[in-house]
C-alpha cells in the first residue's frame, strides 16, 4: 500500500524546521522512500535538508523555494515566518531516485545530465513511470526537453521555483541556484496529474509576428504586443507599464494552445516594457495564435475544487496529493486564499495534501505532452 505523509514547521532555525516537518510528516509513514519540499527562501536550504535526514535517513530528497508559502491540512502558511512543508511517500516495491545540477553549457544539456544521473541512481537502467521536475525560472521547456531526449515521454509533474528572485532547487543537499532537479518514480501504482488553467477563451485571437529572445513577445498581427492588448481590453497603457502588467493581466492573460487543442497554456505577462513589448514567462514562437483568455476571482477560487475532484475520480482510493498552484493566480485571488484552503481542505476529504506555489507549472493533459505554463494549476494524486 502506498502512504503519504505530510508535514510543516514554522520553526526559524532551518535543521530544527526540517527536522520537525519530517518527524509530523512520519506520523503516517514508517519506511519512506522519497521526501518532496517546498521551504521557505529565508532558510539556507542545506540545513533543512540535514534536518529532514537526522528523522527519515539517508532517502532521495528533492524540493524548491515558494515564496509565498504553502498549504497544508492545517491551514494556510504564510510567508511572514521561514516556513518549510514536506510530503513523504512509503510504498514497499516503488524506487525512487532523484539527481539535480546547475546549468552546464545549457538547459537541455543540463536536462540530459541529470536525466541520466537519476537513472543511474536507481540501479534499474530503464526509464522511470513518472517523473517529477521542479528548477529556477528562465528555461523550464529546455530542461524538460533534455530530461526526455534521454527518458521519452514519460508523464512528469512540478512547477519552477517562487521566491523573490531568490530561487533555489534541490536534490539532497546539493542546492542549485540556476539549474534543475529531477526525482524519478518507479512504480506500478497509479500516479494522477491533471495540468490546467481553467480559464475562458475569448474571441479575441491573434498571430503572434515577432519575439524576441524566446520570451519577449513584441507583436501581435504586426501591432505592439501592449497595443494589441488595450485594444483587446480597452485598459490604459499606464496600467501595463513596468511591473503593472502582472496584476493587470492575472483575470485576463494571453494563452496558446497546445498542437491538439486540448490544452491552453497561459504565458503570463511579467513586464511591459517602453516599446510596447511584453516579457512573458514561457517560450513563444512565430505563427501561432496568441489567445485572449478571462476568468474571475470566483473561478480561480473555483478552479482548485473542480480540478482537485478531478485528480479524486481518477483514482479509485486515494493516498494523497501533492499540488502545485501558480503564485501569480495566488496574487489574483489575494485576501480570498482562505476559501481555496477550505475548498482543497473537503475535496481532500481527509486525505494528506500539500500546496506549494510556483513561478511556472508542468504537466500534461490528453495526450498533449509534457509542457509549460503559467498562472496555471499542476495538481498530483498517488494512488493506494
Amino acid at each position: 500500500m502506498l502512504k503519504t505523509g505530510v508535514g510543516y514547521s514554522k520553526l526559524t532555525d532551518a535543521m530544527e524546521a526540517g527536522t520537525e516537518a519530517a518527524t509530523k510528516a512520519m506520523a503516517i509513514v514508517k519506511t519512506p522512500k522519497v521526501a518532496m519540499l517546498f521551504t521557505s527562501e529565508k532558510y539556507q536550504q542545506e540545513e533543512v535538508v540535514v534536518g529532514v535526514k537526522d528523522v527519515v535517513g539517508d532517502i532521495p530528497i528533492i524540493g524548491c523555494t515558494s515564496s509565498d508559502g504553502i498549504i497544508v491540512p492545517e491551514g494556510i502558511i504564510t510567508a511572514d515566518m521561514p516556513f518549510v512543508g514536506i510530503m513523504i511517500i512509503e510504498e514497499p516495491n516503488m524506487i525512487v531516485s532523484t539527481a539535480g545540477s546547475n546549468m552546464k553549457k545549457n538547459a537541455r544539456e543540463t536536462g540530459q545530465i541529470v536525466a541520466v544521473e537519476a537513472i543511474k541512481e536507481s540501479k534499474l537502467k530503464k526509464v522511470p513511470s513518472y517523473f517529477y521536475v521542479t528548477s529556477t525560472p528562465g528555461d523550464e521547456e529546455e530542461y524538460i526537453k533534455g530530461i526526455q531526449d534521454v527518458i521519452g515521454n514519460v508523464p512528469c509533474f512540478g512547477g519552477s521555483a517562487s521566491a523573490n528572485k531568490k530561487h533555489k532547487v534541490f536534490s539532497d543537499v546539493n542546492v542549485y541556484k540556476n539549474g534543475v532537479a529531477v526525482a524519478f518514480f518507479y512504480t506500478n501504482k497509479k500516479i494522477v496529474n491533471k495540468f490546467d488553467g481553467n480559464y475562458t477563451e475569448t474571441n479575441d485571437v491573434g498571430i503572434i509576428t515577432k519575439v524576441d529572445k524566446k520570451r519577449v513577445l513584441k507583436t501581435i498581427d504586426g501591432k505592439p504586443a501592449i497595443e494589441k492588448y488595450m485594444e483587446w481590453t480597452g485598459k490604459e497603457l499606464d496600467s501595463l507599464k513596468g511591473n503593472n502588467i502582472l496584476s493587470q493581466t492575472v483575470l485576463s492573460p494571453i494563452g496558446i494552445k497546445d498542437p491538439l487543442g486540448d490544452l491552453i497554456l497561459v504565458r503570463q505577462s511579467l513586464f511591459g516594457n517602453g516599446d510596447s513589448s511584453i516579457n512573458m514567462s514561457n517560450n513563444l514562437a512565430v505563427n501561432t495564435a496568441a489567445i485572449r483568455l478571462e476568468t474571475t476571482v470566483d473561478g480561480l477560487i473555483e478552479s482548485t475544487e473542480k480540478l482537485l475532484s478531478e485528480v479524486r475520480k481518477s483514482i479509485k482510493v486515494p493516498s494523497g496529493y501533492f499540488m502545485i498552484h501558480s503564485v501569480g493566480r495566488k496574487i489574483g485571488i489575494d485576501d480570498r486564499l482562505e476559501e481555496v484552503y477550505k475548498r482543497i481542505l473537503k475535496e481532500a476529504n481527509g486525505k494528506p495534501f500539500i500546496v506549494g506555489f510556483t513561478s511556472c507549472e508542468y504537466g500534461s493533459k490528453n495526450h498533449s505532452g509534457n509542457a509549460c505554463g503559467s498562472l496555471m494549476l499542476s495538481f498530483t494524486g498517488f494512488s493506494e
